[in-house]
């Protein structure tokens, strides 16, 4: 677990696990892939712009329990399906694209969707514990 000290606003303050490192195209230290399992942000960011951090309580073991079960709903989370945001049941779309593991993770990440939203015709990536299928 880190906290991200340096970079952009957006990216400053996030704390959450390191699901992916790499050698960066450029620079010295490693690209890292940090994703907070609480509030659902993730960032790239280079070593160098983190402090490892203690887990709040069940952190680790909510972080365990959302690769279970991306795996188990993979199959089920294909292109066409509706969906609504959990965080907001109102939020009403379609799959865009068939599950799958961001291909820059090296499969190492979360399964997730590609979601086009009624309401604004906006697409946007979600890992699929963020969902809910409407059946």
């Amino acid at each position: 677990p880190v906290k991200v000290t340096k970079g952009s606003k957006d990216k400053r303050g996030i704390e959450g696990f390191i699901l992916h490192a790499k050698e960066p195209l450029q620079g010295s230290g490693k690209a890292l892939f940090v994703y907070d399992i609480l509030t659902h942000k993730s960032c790239m960011v280079r070593d160098s712009a983190t402090k490892v951090r203690t887990p709040k309580p069940g952190e680790r073991s909510l972080l365990k329990e959302t690769y279970q079960v991306c795996e188990t709903l993979a199959p089920h989370f294909t292109a066409g399906k509706d969906v609504s945001l959990k965080s907001n049941p109102d939020m009403k779309g379609f799959i865009y694209s068939d599950a799958e593991k961001n291909h820059n993770l090296d499969g190492l990440g979360f399964y997730q969707v590609k979601v086009q939203w009624r309401s604004t015709g906006e697409v946007s990536t979600y890992i699929l514990t963020e969902l809910d299928l409407i059946q």
